[in-house]
Formats: structure tokens, C-alpha cells, sequence
């Protein structure tokens, strides 16, 4: 009875790891894509224009890995204003930056094969995108190249591989950031909610007197309006769980704001830093009266 037991709770251990281990995924969109460098122009294929991309970067939890880079890009779309969109489901990451297609990366090199596109047998596909997890920013190349091609019609002597386009991009962070947990308090005889979100970000907003890296707080205050303030400790590869709020003296003081975190491994934790309300409301809202 009690092996049959010790079993099942170790099955049951092995499953919340692996569920506390799998893939993050991180969506992005583009805000610019400037025109591509056309490097082949056919009359029959119009890549002068690409109207937008989007594509998901996965990032790996397990502890032999780096959790801040992704290991593959998934889903990658160009989507051309002349021409029929190219998909790729899946970029591995290259070993450094040699093979074709290029170009040099400055950040993390992506490629991938696909097959019948437009009229072409096979293309080879490379993105060089520099992207951390928790980065609200991602600025990315694209490269495309002729591998094979059954339906070649061109006069000049070109031979596969060859280029056939390449451009810049920069993508935005859309991934939704959930609720954590929501705290309700009376400040100044008004109501102030501050929900915490649970992902660790960096919101790449113009620079400011307050950071704009970590664990967003959301508030909402009664007669003041709303505002975001982020909580600059720990990093991406923790997430959120609980805000708490400690007050000794409510007659001279407002309290002092708390988070606890959670590992990869589902180790939850208090976090050491503690943040002084109100100097986070006087961060948010500037000097307020009757505090």
C-alpha cells in the first residue's frame, strides 16, 4: 500500500515538473517593415512591398538551457501587399552566422527550409532577430534565397542558390500578461486597486525618472486616475504569484509593498526589496496632497 502510494506521488511530482518546465512562447508584431532589397525582380513575383510580419519566439525553462534565449522562432509570416504570403512554421537556431542565406546577425540566427513557395521548389530562409525573453522590443532581418527551383523562366544565368530578398524589421512584445494578483486599498480616503501582472517585462517606453523594466503594477485610484509602475527586481525567468502590503504605523506611514515570486521549478519565494507606497505613488502621480 504504501509503495502503490510513494509511486503515485512521485508520478505526480514528475508531471508538475515537466508542466512547470514547458516551452514559454512570446508573441510578436511588427510596427515597421521597411521595403525589402529585392536582390531578383520576376514578372510574375511582386516582393517589392511586405505590409507586415509577425512570428513567436520560444524560449526553453528546462535547467540545461539558457532561459533568456530563445531556441527557435515559430510561425513566422511576411505578409506582402503583391504577392502570397510566406509562411514558415518553425527556424531552428544556426550555429553562429556562416551558410546561406546571410545576412551577419547581430543578434540570434534562425533558418529554415521551405518547400514549394511561390514558383520555386525549395527557398532557405533566414531571420536574425535580437530578442531576450521579457523584451518588449525585437528588431529583425529577414533573408530569402532561391534553394531549388523546378519553374526557373529567367534569361539571366542564375544558378540555386541565389538571393532573392532580404529586409529589415522591428516587432513589438503582444503577448498577454496576466493577472497575478490584486490588492485593494484605501489611500487618502479614496480607493486605490493596484493589480499586479505576472510577467517579468520591459515595456521600451520612452526613458523616464521611473524604470520601465520588471513586474508591472496597475493602478487605479479613485479621483487620481490610472497609471503603470514596474517593480525592478529579479528577471524573466521568474514569475509573479502575490503582492502583499505591510503596515506598522497607519497614522504616520502608508505601508510597504511586497512580492512573491516563483521559479521554474515551481519554487515559490519572498522577494527580498520591499517598495515604500508612498513614494510609488509619488512616482506615479507626483506630490499629492494630504499625504
Amino acid at each position: 500500500m504504501f509503495k502503490k502510494t510513494a509511486l503515485g506521488i512521485a508520478a505526480i511530482s514528475v508531471l508538475a515538473l515537466n508542466v512547470a518546465r514547458a516551452d514559454y512562447v512570446a508573441e510578436y508584431e511588427s510596427v515597421d517593415v521597411p521595403s525589402p532589397s529585392v536582390m531578383l525582380h520576376l514578372p510574375y513575383l511582386d516582393l517589392d512591398t511586405v505590409k507586415s510580419a509577425t512570428f513567436k519566439a520560444v524560449f526553453p525553462t528546462d535547467f540545461n538551457s539558457n532561459p533568456l534565449l530563445a531556441k527557435s522562432i515559430k510561425n513566422f509570416k511576411l505578409t506582402f501587399e503583391n504577392a502570397a504570403p510566406l509562411v514558415v512554421p518553425e527556424l531552428k537556431l544556426a550555429d553562429g552566422n556562416s551558410g546561406n542565406p546571410g545576412p551577419y546577425c547581430n543578434g540570434q540566427r534562425y533558418i529554415a527550409d521551405v518547400n514549394h513557395q511561390w514558383a520555386f521548389q525549395a527557398l532557405s530562409v533566414a531571420v536574425c532577430v535580437n530578442v531576450d525573453r521579457g523584451d518588449g522590443e525585437a528588431p529583425f532581418e529577414y533573408s530569402i534565397a532561391v534553394k531549388t527551383s523546378n519553374n526557373w523562366t529567367g534569361t539571366s544565368p542564375y544558378y540555386p542558390p541565389f538571393d532573392l530578398v532580404r529586409g529589415p524589421g522591428y516587432a513589438q512584445n503582444v503577448t498577454p500578461n496576466p493577472l497575478a494578483d490584486t490588492l485593494r486599498l484605501d489611500v487618502a480616503g479614496k480607493s486605490l486597486q493596484i493589480n499586479l501582472l505576472k510577467e517579468w517585462r520591459d515595456t521600451n517606453e520612452p526613458q523616464t525618472s521611473m524604470p520601465n523594466a520588471g513586474y508591472q503594477l496597475k493602478l487605479s485610484w479613485l479621483g487620481h486616475g490610472d497609471r503603470t509602475l514596474s517593480l525592478p527586481i529579479a528577471g524573466p525567468e521568474f514569475d509573479a504569484v502575490a503582492l502583499t502590503h505591510e503596515q506598522f504605523d497607519p497614522t504616520i506611514e502608508l505601508g510597504m509593498l511586497r512580492l512573491k515570486l516563483v521559479d521554474m521549478a515551481g519554487n515559490e519565494f519572498e522577494a527580498p526589496e520591499v517598495f515604500d507606497l508612498r513614494q510609488l505613488l509619488e512616482d506615479a502621480y507626483g506630490p499629492i496632497q494630504g499625504l
